[in-house]
């Protein structure tokens, strides 16, 4: 047990074939505020226990590539945090591969969901945006894979930005809520 998994402050390649599995910090089980982090490989976090408070924060750039599968959850507040970095460049989260979220996903700079992208959302409330939000052609956005999702699953705040041109699968919702909810611009 330790307070962080993996911090990368240089650049990370995580290289096809390659597994990375992390369970059991105390606060985050990884943070990228270097070059960037490249994942070509697996990622499994918070499978078997908790995590601390994030599964993953990114603070710089993160390409998740084709080929590559991210799983992350067990975290107390965010599985997946995109956020400004300390360098001046913003937090740029590019899905390309399979990221399965089992936890709160919030965008607060960009994320991108390329052609080929897989973006399974399971939590519920599953993705809060608040940036921009690029969902490219030839990728697939999944809400409620588990069929757990309760309400309220994917926000588009006022001032941000979700831009579709992929594919929308929504499956069972158990509340009397919403599941798309628009305050910005879709």
């Amino acid at each position: 047990v330790s307070d962080n998994g993996i911090v990368n402050v240089g650049t990370f390649n995580n290289n096809t074939n390659a597994k990375i599995n992390i369970d059991r910090t105390l606060d985050r089980a990884m943070e990228n505020y270097g070059i960037a982090f490249n994942n070509s490989g697996s990622i499994i976090i918070g499978a078997n226990a908790s995590v601390g408070y994030y599964g993953i924060v990114n603070r710089t750039i993160f390409n998740n590539n084709a080929g590559g599968h991210i799983e992350v959850g067990n975290a107390g507040w965010y599985s997946l945090l995109n956020i400004p970095g300390h360098t001046g460049i913003d937090g740029t989260f590019t899905n390309s591969g399979t990221l399965i979220n089992n936890g709160n996903l919030t965008n607060n700079t960009i994320f991108n969901l390329n052609s080929g992208g897989n973006l399974v959302l399971n939590t519920n409330p599953a993705a809060l945006p608040g940036g921009t939000f690029n969902w490219n052609s030839g990728s697939t956005l999944t809400i409620g894979n588990t069929a757990n999702l309760f309400t309220n699953a994917l926000l588009v705040p006022n001032g941000c930005t979700l831009q579709v041109n992929g594919t929308l699968t929504i499956n069972g919702t158990n509340g009397t809520n919403w599941t798309l909810y628009n305050f910005g611009n879709v």
